[in-house]
């Protein structure tokens, strides 16, 4: 079966952009939580479109990982 190259209509997956429900899901974090993290410049922000807050899963999973590294170093 062909492979379809990667166009702006079919990216890779961690090029997706999420809600926020998602957002809680993979973080684990309320959204009270991430509002005041993102004011404090310690999360990712969001991409508005439509009048509605998206947030690049690349972003949040390196947020993730970072989190995890700093929890090896004693952070």
């Amino acid at each position: 079966m062909p492979t379809i190259p990667d166009t702006p209509l079919r990216t890779p997956a961690t090029d997706r952009l999420i809600r926020m429900r998602d957002l809680i899901e993979l973080t684990a974090l309320s959204r009270a939580t991430i509002y005041r993290e993102m004011d404090a410049g310690n999360f990712p922000l969001p991409i508005r479109i439509g009048g509605n807050n998206r947030w690049e899963l690349a972003e949040i999973t390196a947020f993730i990982e970072e989190r995890k590294a700093a929890r090896h170093r004693g952070a």
